[in-house]
């Protein structure tokens, strides 16, 4: 009665000697219910069952088309090359797919399948990543690595893994992502190149985590030739410059998950954050082994608890430390860093300015210290700015809430039974501070007017 079973014990006679009886069990399961299992025993049938597959391949019911495209032989390519442009998404990856299997290496260069990457529907992204995997010629090997910059994580990951199946071709089309200004395409990028598994991707690996140390370096040191400033767009380069010391470290430490795995290096790190002063010292005894000997040292330079003027004699041999707040400006004016640049163009520039306002202000929340610039970045791109009149009811309580406020500027008032002869003043809120977010966390009606 189950479809599954039909169908496993079909693929299980792909494998045996025809006989009288699998070929009339074959074609009893013609007429089968479940396309799955049509697709399949019209796939081990004669003449007749082609016929089917294709007819099943050419439908509109779109699980009836996918059974038949994930069953098709290699003599029926056109068919699949027809369904490429279909408005079902699922027909769309499976017409993908089926060709990818095929290793159809004409046929999808003629179908121009570079563009299915930016499909709507994941799905069918996934399933062009895998056809351009089969290309596997330097023009799609580029094409693939450019899907490393895609929104979703699920494909990111997918894309990786089939450069990495290209070995050193696939790190040679990942290699230009490596410094893209996105994090998560940085991620997955060195994930592409871990996964070649070759002594390439290993030596590139090395060459990465070198960068990244020197980079936390030059952060840690130019805010420290910073120190404390007064001016808006200085505190934007000083935000810009502590978000580019985290981002290195991060990158640093997930380089060394992909080289030595992930188990050592989160438990490295958690002895870092929170082991006793011996848990710590083990752990910088094992960075120590780490990668290159220059790399590992400063790496755990970096790390060790300590005032940085002491560090300072052990790169001397490395950096030669900014002077001034000026000689970090200069620095900052070759720099190919996404918001030190931004925040070196806040000096004159107004839509630069408002953008690093925003994201100092939004640091300043407690609910989004932590995060890095460009998750405060997400968080702004779905702000917007409103304006309030004294007196006047942002919201109201019992009310839906749907809305998350950062005070910028003025003051508000937080009451409780308001518009009762006794309404009860609970709070006076000063920038910059945040309400409604209980509302918003908790799916709940608003607390308070």
């Amino acid at each position: 009665q189950d479809p599954e079973v039909r169908l496993a014990a079909l693929q299980g006679l792909r494998d045996r000697p025809p006989n009288a009886v699998a070929q009339s069990a074959i074609e009893r399961c013609l007429a089968d219910g479940d396309p799955r299992v049509r697709a399949e025993a019209a796939s081990l049938s004669t003449e007749a069952g082609l016929g089917l597959l294709e007819q099943m391949a050419a439908s509109s019911d779109a699980a009836e088309a996918t059974a038949a495209l994930a069953r098709l032989p290699a003599s029926h390519c056109a068919l699949a090359v027809a369904r490429l442009g279909d408005t079902d998404a699922a027909i769309r990856a499976a017409a993908l797919s089926c060709l990818a299997r095929l290793r159809a290496g004409e046929e999808l260069r003629k179908a121009g399948i570079e563009t299915a990457l930016d499909d709507p529907d994941p799905a069918v992204r996934r399933a062009a990543a895998d056809a351009l995997a089969v290309l596997a010629d330097p023009a799609a090997s580029r094409a693939l690595a450019v899907a490393l910059k895609d929104s979703l994580r699920e494909v990111r990951t997918h894309v990786s893994a089939r450069l990495g199946e290209l070995g050193d071709a696939g790190i040679t089309a990942a290699e230009p992502y490596l410094r893209d200004v996105g994090p998560w395409t940085v991620d997955a990028a060195l994930a592409a190149v871990s996964a070649a598994r070759t002594p390439r991707a290993r030596a590139v690996l090395g060459q990465e985590l070198r960068a990244r140390v020197y980079r936390s370096w030059e952060s840690l040191l130019a805010l420290e030739a910073l120190g404390q400033v007064e001016s808006p767009w200085m505190r934007a380069l000083r935000l810009a410059h502590e978000d580019a010391f985290a981002r290195s470290g991060r990158t640093a430490f997930r380089i060394l998950e992909l080289l030595e795995g992930v188990s050592l290096m989160r438990s490295v790190q958690h002895a870092l954050r929170l082991g006793s002063r011996r848990a710590r010292a083990n752990a910088l005894e094992v960075v120590a082994n780490l990668g290159d000997r220059e790399t590992s040292e400063l790496l755990v330079l970096l790390l060790e608890e300590g005032v940085l003027r002491d560090k300072m004699s052990g790169v001397a041999g490395h950096f030669r430390p900014p002077r001034d707040s000026n000689e970090v400006v200069s620095l900052a004016e070759v720099s190919s860093d996404r918001w030190i640049g931004c925040a070196l163009r806040a000096r004159d520039e107004a839509a630069d300015r408002e953008i690093m306002e925003q994201l100092l202000a939004l640091r300043q929340v407690s609910l989004f210290a932590h995060l890095s610039l460009d998750q405060l970045e997400a968080i702004r791109r779905a702000m917007k700015t409103v304006q309030y009149l004294e007196g006047e009811v942002i919201v109201r309580e019992g009310d839906p809430g749907t809305e998350l406020f950062v005070l910028l500027e003025g003051e508000v008032e937080v009451y409780r039974e308001w518009g009762s002869s006794k309404p009860a003043l609970l709070n006076r809120l000063a920038p910059v501070s945040y309400f409604g977010e209980i509302a918003i966390l908790g799916e709940e009606r608003r607390s308070a007017t």
